[in-house]
């Protein structure tokens, strides 16, 4: 047997500094936009109730000036949050009254009180975005929304199969036909509004529960704070346009198309469609095009294309990168969130004759 060791590739960021971990990067050169074209403060929108609010607002103050890493033999592995603003690894993060909406108790308790769940979800999630919606007009970079506690166990616990990544459970749904995801229904319809946007839990925050299980306990377990920050404001400055690093590439790679392959499901849940996001070079810009219908597989159980769709989907997604550069890439990169079958294979080669 030959055994070979392949070395982590190295990131950049701001002022040229390299290193292989994005929150070593970070603390000591901040990210890679940064002092030029980079944003000054993000403003942060948040809706919750009056007490995830408030937690908010306090757990926000608090990593603003870092995050004591947490007592461990491998400094390495958890390193401190820098925290954010002068001297932090970000710039600032900001909010307030002005950007904030909470919905009333009372239309939590209504929330609460309906059946099935899957409805209850179904007016939680545009509760939610009636908030979100008048927030946007107050023209925040990100919107956090912070499930409410009074909601959360009865989102956390429904039937059916919760095994394996989100987007799977979600194509499952013949199996448990009554079940919806708030985080993917949240976020689907809210692309309307015009704002990015950041679900979250009170736990992320230090509130009491992060989850629940599906007998009904609370899971209380949570990553140490400093790596939950480091994940939650590496995310929000993303969302917000910012870009915090890059891979370090090789001058070839600057005609490379890199395409991703992804499914979702019909609002109506009558069929299954696939989505293709682009990332043009190494700019990291990129864009949506969809595809056309896929099929659950019987055999693993995920979303497939036949060799038709395969093809006329990259033939799309190369059009649209001819379009952007005036050339056609001089490499292809194609991922996908299943399995290539052997007809899809088929399909993404007859591309390139």
């Amino acid at each position: 047997m030959k055994a070979d060791f392949i070395h982590e590739p190295e990131l950049e960021f701001g002022n040229g500094g390299r290193h292989i971990d994005v929150r070593f990067g970070l603390t000591d050169f901040g990210p890679l936009d940064a002092g030029g074209t980079g944003r000054q403060a993000i403003r942060v929108g948040v809706v919750g109730d009056d007490a995830t609010i408030e937690l908010f607002h306090r757990w926000l103050a608090k990593c603003r000036q870092g995050v004591d890493a947490k007592p461990s033999t491998l400094p390495t592995l958890f390193p401190p949050f820098k925290g954010f603003g002068d001297g932090g690894a970000f710039c600032d993060f900001v909010s307030g009254a002005h950007w904030s909406r909470a919905i009333p108790p009372r239309d939590l308790d209504e929330l609460a009180q309906l059946e099935p769940t899957s409805l209850m979800i179904e007016r939680a999630v545009e509760r939610y975005l009636v908030e979100a919606r008048d927030l946007a007009t107050k023209s925040p970079d990100v919107i956090v929304c912070i499930l409410s506690p009074m909601l959360l166990k009865r989102i956390d616990i429904q039937s059916g199969e919760r095994r394996g990544p989100r987007s799977r459970r979600k194509l499952l749904a013949q199996n448990a036909p009554d079940k919806v995801e708030f985080h993917d229904l949240l976020k689907a319809r809210g692309m309307s509004i015009g704002r990015p946007l950041q679900v979250s839990r009170p736990g992320t925050m230090g509130g009491d529960v992060q989850r629940y299980r599906l007998d009904g306990t609370a899971n209380v377990e949570t990553q140490d704070e400093a790596s939950i920050a480091w994940n939650f404001f590496c995310a929000l400055y993303y969302k917000a346009g910012g870009t915090p690093w890059r891979l370090i590439r090789d001058s070839t790679d600057l005609a490379t198309c890199y395409v991703g392959v992804s499914f979702f499901e019909a609002k109506d849940g009558s069929s299954l469609q696939t989505s293709v996001a682009q990332v043009f070079n190494e700019r990291g810009e990129g864009v949506v095009v969809r595809g056309g219908p896929a099929k659950l597989s019987k055999e693993d159980r995920t979303p497939h294309l036949d060799q038709d769709d395969a093809a006329k989907l990259l033939v799309q997604a190369l059009s649209i990168y001819r379009r952007e550069h005036r050339t056609m890439p001089g490499r292809l990169v194609c991922h996908k969130s299943s399995y290539f079958t052997d007809a899809e294979i088929a399909g993404f080669r007859d591309t390139s004759k």
